[in-house]
């Protein structure tokens, strides 16, 4: 790969932007600049198609050299993409750490689904499962109120409370987007009350955990949409767990992933690495309570004594 400064002004955006940067992140990138120079931070990749560079990754590094009033960038040519469908595959694989907009996602996956013709020829192309790109897919299914929704949530998660980017990911997502359109709704205002109506001080803002989230769903999921119940605002802030869910996915409080099979009672490791999952059955647990509920009974038991035949779920 060759190495040359290339005019700010030329250095066009690539048309699937959607990697979510948080506005302290996006401060202190300028503040390194403007203290140690541009030549300081990674050069930005970016590729030649038909007389135009494309920036392919680092889209807040040539952002944040504008802001400081440079006028060129590091850059490095990435000859292996030679038109716009190698460009969009790449600027995935290269951007989907971290934080993103599934939204902006979804709007890729659907032209190669168009291109492609398959899930599974989609999921080779961008180099992750079947089960991925099937619940980004999903996400066609969300109301346009709810899309407006989570658009306007990502922007103040952006400036304010960058914690809560973790919980726009497809897996909720998709899930919620399963609901009815006023369901979907409910559930939305539900899980970012806080967010868009709440106090201004980060520490103040709560947020559902997993349980709380499945549960809505499921909840939701087993109403008429015509008898839907209005949603208590504050409901969230004291723990409820779910009674009706076939299966639940969670991080207990030693930072491992797990997975719970309530219909098989069986219970799996899961490590996701690259939006794979890779999962590893438990043989040393014997058995799951079949009511998450209990668990949160038998808690303060489990201070003084772990249960054998108890998992203690510490969702975060």
């Amino acid at each position: 790969m060759s190495e040359i400064e290339i005019k700010i002004s030329e250095l066009k955006d690539s048309p699937w932007r959607f990697k979510v940067i948080s506005s302290k992140d996006f401060d202190n990138l300028v503040n390194v600049i403007e203290t140690y120079g541009p030549h300081t931070i990674n050069p930005i990749l970016v590729t030649k198609i038909d007389g135009r560079y494309y920036i392919v990754d680092g889209h807040a590094r040539r952002d944040a050299i504008s802001v400081t009033g440079f006028n060129k960038a590091r850059c490095v040519i990435a000859e292996w993409i030679r038109n716009l469908n190698d460009l969009r595959a790449w600027s995935f694989r290269l951007n989907r750490h971290g934080h993103y907009n599934p939204l902006e996602l979804l709007r890729m996956v659907k032209e190669d689904i168009n291109a492609f013709g398959s899930v599974e020829k989609v999921s080779e192309h961008y180099g992750v499962s079947s089960e991925y790109v099937e619940n980004l897919l999903k996400l066609d299914m969300l109301d346009d109120a709810a899309k407006i929704m989570i658009d306007k949530v990502i922007s103040i998660a952006r400036k304010r409370y960058q914690f809560v980017l973790e919980q726009i990911n497809t897996y909720h997502l998709s899930n919620i987007a399963e609901l009815e359109p006023k369901q979907q709704i409910e559930v939305f205002e539900w899980l970012f009350h806080d967010i868009m109506y709440g106090p201004p001080n980060e520490s103040l803002v709560s947020l559902p955990s997993i349980y709380e989230v499945i549960a809505e769903i499921e909840k939701h999921k087993s109403k008429s949409a015509t008898v839907a119940s209005k949603v208590v605002r504050n409901k969230y802030r004291s723990k409820e767990y779910a009674e009706n869910v076939d299966h639940l996915e969670f991080r207990c409080s030693c930072g491992n992933k797990f997975h719970v099979d309530f219909s098989t009672g069986e219970v799996y490791e899961h490590v996701e690495e690259d939006n794979l999952i890779i999962r590893k059955k438990m043989e040393m647990i014997n058995a799951v309570s079949d009511k998450v509920s209990e668990e949160a009974e038998s808690k303060n038991q489990s201070k003084h004594g772990a249960r054998s035949k108890k998992l203690h779920l510490n969702a975060r």
